[in-house]
C-alpha cells in the first residue's frame, strides 16, 4: 500500500503499522481479524510461498468490495478478556472524541480540541498532548491538548514521547490559534505556574514559559481580563519579597496593567 497525499493528520506514515500488527495479532495470538473501510472489506489471512526453495507461511489479505461505508471499523475475533483489557487501555493513546480519558470539553476547532480530563481517569493529574492523533507526552497539568497538524522535524517508527522542546512547540501551535475565553480557561487551571513560587518544577513540562503568550491571548478580550483581575486580583498583584519567591510573583504584577 502507499499514501498518495499526506495531510498531516493522519496517524500513519510508514505504511507498516497494520501490517506488523496483524502479523503479530494472527501469528502469535491467533486473532481473527477483519477491516472494513469505504467500498472495501479484508480479512487477515496466511497463504503459502516459496523463497529461496523453502516454503514459507506469509501473511496475506483475503479482499471484497462491499457497499460504501464512511469510515472505518477494526473487527477482531478470538480475542479473551485479559487481552480486550490490554486493547481497550491502548485506544486512550489515540484521539478520538468518544475517548473515556477525555473530560469536559474546553475548546474544538478543526485543527485542535482541549479538554479537561475525565475525573478518575488516567490523565487526570499530568494531563496528556496529542498530536497526530496520537498521545505523546504529559503535560504536568489537568489538560489534554490535541493539535491535530503538528509534526515534529524527526520522528520515528515507535513515536517515542516528545521531547520537551517539541511538546513547548506542539503547546504553542495550539495556544496560538485560541480564543480569549480558552486562554482564561488554561491560565486558571494552571495557576501554580504564575501565582506560586519555588523551586525548579519536577515535572516533565514547565508552563512557566507558556504564561506570557496565555495572558496575550486573554488581553484580547476585555470582558475575560475583567473577570480575571475580579477573581485573581488579590493574588496576581500581591508583591511579595524576591529573595523568598523569586520573580515570578512580581512579573505577574505587569501582566494585566
Amino acid at each position: 500500500s502507499k499514501r498518495a497525499e499526506l495531510s498531516g493528520r493522519q496517524i500513519g506514515r510508514f505504511g507498516e503499522g497494520f501490517k506488523i500488527a496483524s502479523l503479530v495479532a494472527l501469528r502469535d495470538f491467533g486473532w481473527d481479524i477483519v477491516m472494513r473501510s469505504r467500498n472495501w472489506k479484508i480479512h487477515v489471512t496466511e497463504a503459502e510461498d516459496m523463497i529461496d526453495g523453502v516454503q514459507v507461511k506469509v501473511l496475506a489479505y483475503e479482499t471484497e468490495e462491499t457497499e460504501f461505508f464512511p469510515g472505518a471499523v477494526l473487527m477482531l475475533g478470538n480475542v479473551n478478556g485479559d487481552q480486550a483489557a490490554v486493547f481497550d487501555e491502548a485506544l486512550g493513546d489515540f484521539y478520538y472524541k468518544e475517548n473515556p480519558n477525555f473530560g469536559e470539553i474546553i475548546a474544538e476547532r478543526e485543527d485542535y480540541a482541549i479538554y479537561y480530563p475525565q475525573k478518575g481517569g488516567k490523565f487526570e493529574k499530568d494531563g496528556a498532548l496529542y498530536a497526530g492523533r496520537l498521545r505523546r507526552a504529559p503535560l504536568s497539568a489537568p489538560l489534554i491538548i490535541c493539535s491535530h497538524t503538528y509534526r515534529p522535524d524527526r520522528d520515528g517508527r515507535e513515536r517515542d514521547e516528545f521531547r520537551n522542546r517539541q511538546v513547548r512547540e506542539c503547546v504553542s501551535e495550539v495556544i496560538a490559534k485560541i480564543s480569549p475565553d480558552t486562554a482564561g480557561k488554561i491560565l486558571r487551571t494552571i495557576e501554580n505556574s504564575w501565582s506560586r513560587a519555588g523551586g525548579k518544577s519536577k515535572f516533565f513540562f514547565q508552563w512557566g514559559d507558556m504564561v506570557p503568550d496565555l495572558i496575550w491571548r486573554m488581553f484580547q478580550s476585555k470582558r475575560e481580563v475583567e473577570c480575571f483581575k475580579q477573581e485573581y486580583g488579590e493574588r496576581v498583584i500581591a508583591d511579595f519579597p524576591t529573595e523568598r519567591y523569586g520573580n515570578r510573583r512580581k512579573l505577574a504584577l505587569v501582566w494585566l496593567h
